[in-house]
């Protein structure tokens, strides 16, 4: 199975703390967010919280008072020994501080490591660690100490060297860290290259063969299911399944969709009242669509009548995506369509791929 590769420069981990590569809560913040630098400076007590004597002794801590809205930059953190928390807030947070209420995310690629004896931050897409020549020099791992066992989100992932990897561990992992006897899963949707920079990232990998595959040929990733075609019904898209390790496959019959204009349909996505005939689905084209039906929207009435909409926000593809396409925010959900409407579905990211999500109509 050929499988395309769609390279991913950062991947952006959820709200939360992964061990070794943690963003400290300064004191005297209502919360970890905000803009670098606060109050308070990075003064002459640099030389005591950032000193250090061997690999193992440092973290990341967000500069000032409040940490960064939305997801840090390695100007955004400093490398602090990990014993040295109470003289890095003394330093750089001395009192109170109001933060603006805006979501902190982890990046994942950021790291403390002890160089020259100084903790410093460190961006893996950059350093020594992430070098390679060729995409065999590369290999996926979960960000900070110890890895995730399984079900872990792929937004943790970064890319180091094969040889970096025993470095990139003995910095994150304090020396008398032990982690769980595990083997960590890696998702088949991802995987690690070596880019242009001759340096390893994350890249996503499209698990679903690149054309419908025939009924009974085999398949390799047990309850994958995958679509194809652009229809904005995904209920008229043909779908195969890999079941028992061989593909089970789907094919939708449906009427042809209308147009702007076509059989009694709107021009934009505002129509409501009564219409005909039932049934009646109309792309109106960029992820816009209505539907005409007795029971589109929710309750059934006596006549069918227009349920129209838009494009979901958030950052949702404009039309429902191919299951078994990649995505790389984990957890993100899209809701596209009217309810009742064929053009009522729903998404999922997980795993680093889409996912049906069944939608509950308002009774």
């Amino acid at each position: 199975m050929n499988r395309q590769l769609r390279t991913i420069s950062s991947i952006l981990g959820a709200v939360g703390l992964f061990a070794g590569l943690s963003l400290i809560s300064v004191a005297g913040c209502g919360s970890v967010v905000g803009t670098p630098g606060g109050s308070g400076g990075g003064g002459g007590g640099a030389s005591t919280w950032a000193a250090c004597t061997a690999p193992g002794q440092c973290q990341l801590a967000a500069k000032g008072c409040c940490g960064t809205c939305g997801t840090p930059s390695i100007n955004d953190v400093n490398g602090v020994n990990i014993n040295e928390n109470t003289a890095y807030q003394a330093d750089n947070c001395s009192g109170p501080v109001p933060c603006p209420a805006c979501a902190t995310m982890i990046n994942p690629e950021l790291a403390a490591f002890c160089v020259a004896r100084t903790c410093t931050p460190i961006d893996v897409r950059s350093d020594d660690v992430s070098a390679c020549s060729t995409d065999a020099d590369c290999r996926l791992r979960y960000a900070g100490c110890c890895e995730a066992c399984a079900d872990a989100s792929p937004s943790q992932l970064i890319a180091l060297s094969q040889s970096g990897a025993a470095t990139y561990k003995s910095q994150v992992c304090a020396p008398d860290q032990a982690c769980n006897k595990c083997l960590p899963s890696y998702p088949a949707s991802r995987t690690a290259v070596c880019a242009a920079s001759k340096h390893c990232v994350v890249a996503a990998v499209d698990v679903c063969p690149p054309a419908q595959p025939e009924a009974k040929t085999a398949c390799s990733i047990e309850g994958l299911a995958c679509e194809y075609g652009d229809d904005i019904r995904p209920s008229c898209r043909p779908r195969a399944e890999c079941t028992g390790g061989a593909w089970n496959v789907l094919q939708a019959k449906c009427a042809a969709l209308s147009v702007p204009g076509e059989n009694g349909c709107p021009t934009a996505p505002t129509a409501t009242g009564d219409c005909s005939p039932d049934g009646l689905t109309c792309d109106l084209g960029q992820g816009n669509s209505c539907a005409c039906g007795s029971c589109i929207g929710g309750p059934c009435s006596m006549t069918p009548h227009w349920g129209c909409s838009s494009p979901p926000a958030g950052g949702c593809p404009a039309e429902p995506a191919l299951l078994g396409s990649s995505c790389t925010i984990d957890g993100a959900k899209c809701v596209y369509g009217t309810c009742g409407a064929a053009t009522s579905a729903g998404r999922v990211c997980a795993a680093g791929l889409w996912k049906d999500e069944p939608i509950a109509c308002a009774q």
